[in-house]
C-alpha cells in the first residue's frame, strides 16, 4: 500500500467506520492526515495498516506480479510446444507431398 491508496481509503470511510478502524489499528490518532503522516514517518507500520484495511503491502504487491508473470512465462511456454508440433508436423506434410511427385 502506499500514501495515495491509504488516503483513499481513508476519505471514503465515514466517521463511524474511521473510529473502528482507529479500534482495530490503536495509536490514537484522530484525523486522517494524523494516520497518513504516522505511516509516511514509519514504514514498518505499512503491515498492520494493510492487515487492518485488507490490502496487500508493496511487497505483496511485487510478489503477487512475480507469480503471476511466472504463470504467464509457463502458459506462454506451453503455447511455444504446441506451436513447434504445429510447424514440425507441417514440415513433414510439405516434404512427404514434395517427394511424392
Amino acid at each position: 500500500m502506499n500514501r495515495k491508496e491509504l488516503e483513499d481509503k481513508l476519505n471514503k470511510m465515514n466517521e463511524e467506520e474511521f473510529k473502528d478502524f482507529m479500534k482495530k489499528l490503536g495509536g490514537g490518532h484522530e484525523s486522517t492526515s494524523a494516520v497518513v503522516r504516522a505511516f509516511v514517518d514509519d514504514p514498518k507500520l505499512e503491515k498492520r495498516y494493510c492487515q487492518v484495511l485488507d490490502l496487500l503491502t508493496e511487497e505483496e504487491k511485487r510478489t503477487q506480479a512475480t507469480i503471476e508473470a511466472a504463470e504467464a512465462t509457463s502458459r506462454s511456454e506451453k503455447w511455444v510446444k504446441y506451436t513447434a508440433i504445429a510447424v514440425s508436423i507441417s514440415v513433414i506434410i510439405s516434404l512427404i507431398l514434395l517427394f511424392k511427385k
